[in-house]
């Protein structure tokens, strides 16, 4: 019995370690390694690259069937950390919502159960174009986030860059790049 019991342990601790040493995947990619790698390899998959800046690099393309996403991944000491993908900007409320709480349902298919805010700072204001200007003065938040063994995503709501519109984002983080960075901020602390 005590062997039995303690190789169900020993399996278990194996697992975690295991677990804990795999990368976030993006469109099937673990997000390890050089990001000039991690882009190239998103550039075979059909993206566009449109920009590069200190820590990130933008590009265009094609996600979740969604035409015309803009994808930012951002760069830690080199490295893939997170990837958020920002999907077409809408000015309908109903738009903006039906897109979330699709995104929403296919990500609790994928990943389980999140953790989800929800709400409006002075009571839902019952029109369309209220909850879009809403949203614009950042009167409300609604975000959902997935928790896995590999890292976290987020799916939230955000003001778009044209007035009376808003988007869909979803950021995917790498436990193992957030960690290793966080690490190194508490070292210099």
């Amino acid at each position: 019995m005590r062997k039995l019991l303690f190789t169900i342990v020993l399996s278990i601790i194996s697992m975690a370690a295991f677990a804990q040493e795999e990368h976030m995947t993006f469109m099937g990619i673990p997000m390890n390694g050089p990001v000039n790698s991690f882009v190239q390899k998103l550039q075979k998959k059909g993206m566009t690259h449109f920009d590069k800046r200190e820590g990130t690099i933008g590009l265009k393309g094609r996600f979740a069937t969604y035409n015309d996403c803009t994808i930012i991944v951002y760069e830690n000491k080199g490295n893939v950390s997170s990837v958020a993908v920002m999907f077409p900007e809408q000015n309908s409320w109903n738009s903006v919502t039906n897109r979330y709480y699709s995104l929403q349902s296919m990500l609790v298919e994928k990943y389980g159960t999140p953790k989800t805010i929800e709400y409006f700072s002075n009571g839902d204001p019952g029109y369309d174009y209220l909850r879009i200007n809403a949203l614009q003065h950042d009167e409300c938040f609604f975000a959902s986030e997935y928790y896995t063994s590999k890292g976290n995503i987020i799916l939230s709501m955000v003001k778009g860059m044209d007035y009376n519109t808003a988007s869909v984002c979803i950021i995917y983080r790498d436990g193992m790049n957030t960690e290793d960075s966080r690490k190194a901020m508490m070292d210099d602390l």
